[in-house]
């Protein structure tokens, strides 16, 4: 037999068929071979569900530190306008406080200010200092 065009020269294909022998695995393993397969594929699924739900989750904390961020962000310039206008009230209210002309009162020759029952030194233009003692029932007493 003569082999032509493209085949093996000298090859007895009759032959090769009757002589070589594949071995077939039995039922059982390809069964098992078949159930390692499905194990496998079930493992890569579920790793690929697990590896979604990270990203699902990251995305998630990304979004929750941005919120949380922006949060700060603007509490932080609520916070810092809230100190600025207590800044200017408190401001305001300690200059009108100081300004406020108090009755005055004189004690062993010096003049001070009295507010309520508290009795402070008198500063420059009636401003109102430190606090120097109380007066009750027309009797003073230094602190």
């Amino acid at each position: 037999m003569y082999a032509c065009d493209q085949a093996q020269k000298n090859m007895q294909t009759n032959k090769l068929f009757r002589e070589l022998k594949i071995p077939v695995p039995s039922q059982e393993d390809q069964e098992k071979v078949i159930q390692m397969i499905e194990d496998i594929n079930k493992e890569e699924s579920n790793f690929n569900k697990n590896i979604k739900s990270i990203k699902e989750n990251i995305k998630i904390m990304y979004e929750c530190v941005e919120y949380i961020v922006n949060q700060t962000i603007n509490n932080n310039i609520i916070d810092n306008n809230i100190i600025e206008n207590d800044y200017e009230n408190n401001n305001e209210t300690y200059q009108e406080d100081n300004y406020i002309e108090y009755q005055e009162i004189e004690i062993k020759g010096k003049i001070y200010i009295l507010d309520n029952e508290n009795v402070h030194i008198k500063i420059k233009d009636g401003i109102k200092g430190e606090l120097y003692g109380t007066y009750k029932n027309e009797k003073f007493k230094k602190i």
